[in-house]
């Protein structure tokens, strides 16, 4: 019997780069890093001024020896260090973590199964994160379960905490629905998208095309095709890609003020320059994928892609990307929204290419309006 049950859970903490403890980090470092470097980080991170000032007068200056310099590059960094054996010890069948939010994933034959994982897994992770003097926003944690199933709504222990499960988790601002489909997080972007357009419209009369173009990218564009990698491919259903298509046109027949509807689409991509919502969508996976090859980071990701090629003497390297699942959880793999990447070569993977070349190579292959 296979595992056919995914619980997730989400744990969000309180101002985190904020508990930072040097006294617990540096113990961490001495393995990692030269004393000299060892003794600048800390440094860097003690004996700091903290003060209040309102509209003149100020406080009296205070130690501050806890958290990262807010703004810091080397801030995220340390945190990761500081936080970054959770993965090992926690025993989860999948962990990621970005920054303060942390999303732990149990596997299981039946229901139950999964719910005893979860409660045995959330008690030692909460532990080891309260051992690190970081603080727990319980108000912030949800769980869903994943199923092929209809969607099920279950009470899950997270850690001593009774949570109940919810149909959809929201992860970076992208909706995951409990059966693996888009639909919520399509709808809630082109809602968003939506309430923009009428700005759009008046902002169209004091601008030219190109600088409305401009703000079309930076302003529409930028919601409708936020995570698109993700949830915008070949397995994406045809009703939801008539969706995005529809909203991807609107604000560019603003732009040419075709309120008639009398420019086809391809007009209306040569005309402003941009390309359609696949195109985008082929052009974004294929950059993805070409820097995970080169870099050969994250090396899961890299492993995973180079299996799928082959080197003859005849032939350079090619993918080979399959379906490996009839499930949708399968066909979400990233290899499988790879299938249009058969144009990808060798030449193509030269560490000696510039990033401004390799985006024209792009953009020429997988661009109508630039051939």
């Amino acid at each position: 019997m296979t595992k056919k049950w995914v619980v997730v859970y989400s744990i969000d903490l309180s101002a985190a780069f904020d508990m930072l403890n040097v006294d617990i980090l540096m113990p961490m470092l001495e393995r990692k890093i030269s004393p000299g470097l060892l003794y600048i980080i800390r440094d860097f991170l003690t004996n700091r001024k903290i003060m209040t000032d309102i509209e003149g007068h100020c406080s009296e200056p205070s130690t501050l020896n806890l958290g990262c310099v807010q703004g810091s590059s080397l801030g995220p960094k340390l945190f990761s260090l500081y936080t970054g054996n959770i993965s090992r010890i926690i025993g989860a069948d999948h962990f990621t973590s970005y920054a303060d939010d942390s999303y732990v994933m149990a596997t299981g034959k039946t229901l139950d199964e999964c719910k005893e994982k979860i409660a045995r897994i959330s008690e030692t992770h909460v532990t080891y994160l309260k051992n690190l003097g970081l603080v727990v926003n319980e108000s912030k944690t949800e769980a869903v379960i994943f199923t092929k199933k209809d969607i099920v709504v279950s009470d899950i222990n997270i850690a001593g905490t009774t949570v109940q499960t919810k149909d959809k988790m929201k992860v970076l601002g992208t909706i995951f629905d409990a059966n693996l489909k888009w639909e919520a997080h399509i709808n809630n972007t082109l809602k968003k998208c939506k309430n923009k357009l009428g700005v759009l419209k008046q902002l169209r009369k004091r601008f030219t095309k190109d600088q409305f173009l401009q703000i079309v990218t930076a302003q529409y564009f930028s919601h409708l095709y936020y995570c698109a990698p993700v949830w915008l491919n070949e397995t994406t259903s045809s009703r939801l890609r008539r969706m995005i298509n529809s909203a991807h046109y609107r604000p560019l027949r603003i732009a040419m003020k075709d309120f008639s509807y009398r420019l086809a689409k391809k007009e209306l991509l040569m005309s402003c320059n941009r390309s359609s919502p696949m195109e985008w969508a082929r052009y974004s996976l294929a950059s993805i994928a070409i820097k995970t090859l080169t870099n050969r980071e994250p090396f899961h990701l890299y492993n995973s892609l180079t299996k799928t090629l082959y080197t003859t003497r005849r032939k350079p390297s090619i993918g080979l990307f399959y379906d490996k699942s009839k499930g949708k959880i399968g066909k979400q793999e990233f290899n499988n929204k790879l299938i249009f990447m058969n144009q990808i070569t060798t030449p193509w993977l030269d560490k000696n290419i510039t990033k401004d070349r390799l985006r024209i190579m792009l953009k020429d292959t997988f661009f109508t309006y630039s051939k």
